[in-house]
């Protein structure tokens, strides 16, 4: 080849290279254009199957007619569902764009968010924010955020972890990607079980969840952090190590009194890990007043969270002590008596008082502006005398210590002392003391079940307790203690029955009718398969008594053969007239409709029963019993009246309103009961009692029924006879809860 033809091959190449260069430049010129026109319309365009995926949350509607086969949506497809779902085509939120023209994503949702508020939806269809913190281990649709456990459709919300984005939610799930925010996300008081190489293993409510992409420095395990997230990332890990610990006090809406440390504060985010046995989340109610079991983390002078390391050993219970008569928690003076050496101690003031000197304290008292009063006797044998409350048994001496506080202007009191002994001033007060030993037995292991439940549901926290000393719970110190009740407790000792794993809650009350009721008679979340109805007699089998026929013919039969039948409320009669029942509705309907707004219904002009105040019935015309729950208890009665018809649900109600206040009760043995504030059960017929004269007017109701009590659990009177008869106390809490075993506690 010559010089010439080499110099034209050259110049060929480079006018080949120029046109390449030129055109790849005019391609990207144009993918530029066409960028950021996609970026004036609002950016990615809205496909056919997402806008479809989205339509079936908003409506049942069949919209494949109004889109076509592309892969978008187009302005005029959006206009035709819009004005399907919401007849107002003027109103169509897209203004001035071809109708060929294709929806951005954004356009798409703001027409979707109009067809929403136009149908209704808004509490259906809305958008949260949230930030994608972990997989859930063998969940593919949950992930967990920095609001909790989230479902998912339709998207990869792994895909945009630790990133703060808006969702579309449907229903409680996110369903559409709207946008992501540039902001950081902070969840606070997270639990890091352990740290390895860039990796934390937290535990959430969801179970373990892996962070990734985390350089610490250092290995951390079980610590409570702040971790942050922004852009894809983990920006910072705050970690907590300042703890506290102390005897739990009270429970309060803002925060736990703990002992040493006065009331300190739940930070906005405060969890609760319990760290024994399995690691799982905890509730306030396993911070047990009384005990210090949890260690709390503390930050900003606030408590961030608790660890709660151990459970109860449910040796020592706090009593709330209310006033004389059981009136009320509040007390205005307290008067203690110490019948040996006994230490008051407040703040940093700690004095002794001797035998036969007495304590006076009020709101005012000096002593009281310190906090807490603390009243511990020297030694076990020491009794502190109430002498400013009076009960049946008179002034005799607590065991244990008195803690008094106060609270709005009045005075508390908490008797904290040993279980054990607590049983001793409760089982005579639930059960005479003259019957015999087996059934006090029964009546010990039944009271240490429900107090051993009652620690743990936390009932009277917010004061510092357990349980009060009233019916409320169980009645302790009304009466004195005997030989033979303390006997009966410690020859008991620690025992308590369970069923499966748990302690039952072990009702009990007087007097059964012949027949027990079920736990239904309280409509009962949790099951309590060991309180069945069942016949009280050797047969201890189930008989069908909830047609009003059945139960009828029942209640008559006097001579039914069960352990009760020598009791002389086992079987009963009494006439209410008509104006003492509408006494007591228009005395009680207010009170028991703010106790339980869902067990007082009136019938509105549908003829449906709604849950509406009302005062009165106005004149009562009519009552029928319209529903028996298992044994034939009386669960549902209806009322009609000159102004309202009112559905009356619960035994506890029915037998309000049916009270004999002015009324003779006539019991099994022919002996009379006045003016009784409710029915001794809700085991009872209710039969109209017509004018001699005019047989159209009633003039009184008729009830007639039998036992004493709700009828759930164990019969007292009942279980005497058993243990009269040579039973034994396991044999008889067997018969009335079934299906349970005794286990000693300690």
């Amino acid at each position: 080849m010559n010089i010439n033809s080499m110099k034209d091959e050259r110049i060929r190449k480079k006018c080949v290279a120029i046109a390449v260069c030129m055109l790849l430049l005019i391609i990207m010129l144009v993918a530029g254009v066409h960028s950021g026109r996609d970026n004036e319309k609002g950016g990615k365009k809205i496909t056919a199957a997402d806008a479809f995926r989205l339509l079936g949350y908003l409506s049942a509607e069949d919209f494949s007619e109004y889109i076509s086969d592309g892969d978008y949506v187009t302005v005029g497809e959006g206009r035709e569902i819009y004005a399907k779902l919401c007849n107002t085509p003027s109103t169509y939120p897209i203004k001035g764009k071809g109708d060929k023209k294709k929806l951005t994503e954004a356009e798409w949702i703001e027409i979707y968010k109009a067809c929403v508020n136009n149908l209704g939806m808004t509490e259906q269809i809305y958008e949260e924010n949230y930030t994608v913190i972990g997989a859930v281990q063998g969940q593919d649709n949950q992930v967990f955020t920095d609001k909790g456990l989230i479902s998912y459709e339709g998207l990869d919300m792994l895909a945009e972890k630790y990133r703060s984005i808006t969702y579309l939610m449907a229903e409680g799930m996110a369903v559409f990607k709207i946008t992501e925010l540039e902001e950081t996300t902070t969840v606070k008081n997270l639990w890091i079980e352990k740290s390895r190489n860039d990796t934390l293993e937290i535990f959430t409510e969801a179970g373990t969840i892996e962070l990734t992409g985390v350089l610490l420095g250092e290995e951390i395990a079980e610590t409570v952090a702040d971790i942050s997230f922004a852009q894809g990332e983990i920006c910072n890990v705050a970690l907590k190590k300042d703890l506290i610990h102390g005897k739990v006090l009270s429970l309060k809406e803002d925060g736990v009194e703990i002992e040493g440390y006065g009331l300190v504060k739940y930070d906005e985010s405060f969890a609760i890990y319990k760290t024994y046995g399995e690691l799982s989340m905890g509730q306030k109610r396993d911070l047990v007043v009384g005990y210090d079991l949890a260690e709390f983390v503390v930050g900003d002078g606030k408590l961030c969270a608790a660890l709660v390391r151990k459970t109860p050993d449910m040796q020592n219970i706090r009593v709330l002590i209310k006033s004389s008569s059981f009136g009320e928690i509040f007390h205005d003076t307290i008067t203690m008596e110490v019948t040996e050496e006994t230490t008051v101690k407040y703040g940093e003031t700690e004095r002794t008082l001797e035998p036969g000197e007495r304590l006076t304290l009020t709101a005012d008292s000096e002593c009281m502006q310190e906090g807490r009063v603390y009243v511990t006797p020297v030694n076990s044998t020491g009794r502190i005398l109430l002498t400013s409350v009076q009960r049946d048994c008179g002034i005799t001496g607590y065991r244990g210590k008195f803690e008094v506080s106060k609270v709005d202007g009045r005075l508390i009191m908490v008797n904290e002392l040993l279980l054990e002994e607590y049983l001793y001033d409760v089982v005579p007060s639930e059960m005479p003391s003259s019957y015999s030993m087996e059934a006090l037995k029964v009546q010990a292991v039944c009271a240490r079940s429900y107090a051993y439940n009652q620690i743990l549901y936390n009932g009277c926290a917010q004061y510092g307790a357990h349980v009060d000393d009233s019916v409320s719970y169980q009645v302790y110190h009304n009466v004195a203690a005997t030989e033979n009740t303390v006997r009966a407790v410690k020859e008991t000792c620690g025992q308590v029955a369970v069923y499966g794993d748990s302690v039952i809650d072990a009702y009990y009350y007087s007097t059964s009718c012949g027949v027990t009721t079920d736990a239904g008679i309280w409509d009962c979340a949790e099951e309590k398969p060991y309180i069945a109805s069942h016949t009280v007699n050797e047969k201890n089998e189930y008989v069908d008594l909830t047609s009003e026929e059945a139960f009828s013919d029942f209640i008559k039969w006097k001579s039914y053969d069960a352990y009760d039948n020598d009791i002389s409320w086992y079987r009963w009669k009494t006439r209410v007239s008509i104006e003492q029942i509408k006494r007591n509705i228009d005395q009680n309907m207010m009170s028991r409709y703010e106790a339980n707004p869902k067990n007082i219904l009136t019938k509105n002009q549908e003829g449906e029963f709604e849950s509406v105040p009302v005062d009165t019935v106005g004149t009562v015309k009519s009552i029928h019993i319209t529903k028996r729950g298992k044994g034939g208890v009386a669960t549902e009665m209806i009322i009609k009246g000159s102004l309202y018809t009112v559905k009356v649900l619960t035994e506890y109600n029915i037998r309000i309103f049916l009270a004999p206040v002015n009324s003779n009760l006539t019991r099994n043995d022919g002996s009379k009961v006045d003016s009784l504030t409710m029915l001794p059960s809700a085991f009872t017929t209710a039969l109209p009692v017509v004018d001699e004269e005019d047989n159209t007017k009633v003039v009184a109701f008729e009830m007639e029924g039998g036992g004493y009590g709700h009828g759930a659990g164990m019969s007292q009177n009942g279980a005497n006879s058993m243990a009269k008869s040579g039973m034994g106390y396991e044999e008889i809490l067997k018969f009335y809860y079934q299906g349970i075993e005794l286990k000693t506690l300690y």
